[in-house]
């Protein structure tokens, strides 16, 4: 979960068009978090009744119909993963930008570690998840050594810096800019369902799968609230607006432009982890779209060493394809919109199983039910109502990434009629 998000979307929500306050900034984060952790409440119970690899695609094919599952697979791997991942490639190099030569092309450098991390995959899940402690440690450090910064040097913004509810705040907070601010939020709390793509090779998951999305869920809204108070402490929204490296900002105007490159390096190098992440997961629903369509058998096969290489190659493919056609802005809000509308329907998933009576001595219920589901569902909603309002364009888009997925279930169709 922590990753580029945090790291890059501050500077979309301060603009004048956006939500400009730092109280307000905040509350949405806050909501953000809420949001992320109801959902991983509502998810954990219902992969604990479908405990099988494969996230939403699994999970709305049991609990819907087929088609919604293949849908939602399609729409999982080209925008949940390959999108999400071409926007931590260029993350990740936006804060490379002040230590590279000049004129050095960002979808160039984005697609060099997009394809780096994809060969760390291509070696397996041991060398995966070494590579995922040692880049999640080193980011973690780096958050706590910003959020310690103002503990060891004068606030450069500290002036300026008032945090109170005003008539701003409030007329902010009631406007269409907090959905759009929202959906920036979500995007930075995305990966709160991770564990649930490989809730299949979990040992224990009642015990495992609830610990690692909420406890994890928690700890992250600490850090966020935590880190975009110090930035907005530290430099002056207007400088912080448009801006992707929010953080090479802020650290630069603590230690300089010398020492600020060093970090800038540094925290590049622990987004990785994100990409990582998304190359762990991705992989396993492509392999258990393949196992089960039988469409493509080589890429439901698992090399000896545990990594799904069919599964890695297709979702590096299709990040490189969004790199070098798409911008940071317009992947995150697409990517946003679109999963939405698939995490809505396992959230409502609750309700669901607890009509089939489908729990055991096995399986997770979810806490504070109805809320929980209500309150995630009552947000995805109010997100979709903003791009409807203000961007048709984009919500049609998302609503058209379905068609190769009902076109993937009639295919699977007629070459099982044909046998």
């Amino acid at each position: 979960m922590v990753g580029t998000g945090v790291f890059t979307t501050l500077g979309f929500q301060v603009m004048e068009d956006a939500i400009p306050d730092p109280m307000a900034i905040l509350i949405v984060w806050a909501l953000g978090g809420l949001i992320a952790l109801a959902g991983a409440t509502c998810y954990s119970e219902v992969a604990s009744i479908y405990p099988e690899d494969g996230g939403e695609y699994h999970f709305l094919s049991r609990l819907y119909h087929p088609i919604v599952g293949i849908t939602s697979g399609v729409v999982s791997i080209a925008i949940g993963f390959a999108a999400a991942i071409a926007g931590l490639g260029f993350a990740a190099a936006a804060y490379l930008k002040p230590i590279l030569p000049d004129g050095v092309s960002a979808s160039l450098v984005a697609s060099l570690l997009i394809l780096s991390v994809s060969v760390v995959q291509w070696f397996g899940v041991r060398l995966s998840s070494a590579v995922q402690t040692g880049a999640t440690a080193l980011k973690i450090g780096m958050i706590l050594f910003i959020v310690l910064l103002p503990a060891f040097f004068d606030l450069p913004n500290e002036s300026e810096f008032e945090l109170r509810v005003t008539g701003r705040t409030l007329d902010l907070l009631s406007s269409l800019a907090l959905p759009q601010a929202l959906v920036w939020v979500m995007f930075a709390y995305s990966g709160w369902n991770a564990a649930t793509y490989f809730v299949g090779h979990l040992e224990n998951p009642k015990r495992n799968l609830g610990s690692a999305l909420v406890r994890g869920t928690l700890i992250v809204i600490t850090l966020y609230l935590l880190l975009n108070y110090v930035f907005m402490r530290s430099v002056p929204l207007d400088q912080l607006a448009g801006t992707i490296d929010v953080g090479n900002v802020v650290v630069a105007s603590y230690l300089g432009d010398n020492l600020f490159r060093v970090f800038g390096g540094l925290l590049a190098i622990s987004l990785l982890a994100g990409l990582n992440a998304m190359l762990i997961a991705g992989p396993r629903v492509v392999q258990k779209m393949a196992n089960d369509l039988k469409l493509l058998p080589a890429l439901g096969k698992e090399h000896e060493n545990g990594a799904p290489r069919g599964g890695v190659l297709v979702l590096t493919g299709i990040s490189l394809l969004f790199v070098f056609f798409g911008t940071f802005k317009d992947i995150v809000e697409y990517v946003g919109i679109s999963l939405t509308m698939f995490s809505m329907l396992v959230v409502f998933g609750v309700f669901i199983v607890r009509a089939r009576n489908l729990h055991n001595s096995n399986t997770i219920r979810s806490f504070a039910y109805p809320l929980a589901p209500i309150l995630f569902l009552a947000s995805g909603l109010w997100m979709i109502y903003f791009f409807v309002a203000m961007d048709p364009q984009k919500l049609l888009w998302s609503v058209s990434t379905v068609l190769p997925g009902v076109l993937l279930y009639y295919l699977s169709k007629m070459k099982g009629s044909n046998k």
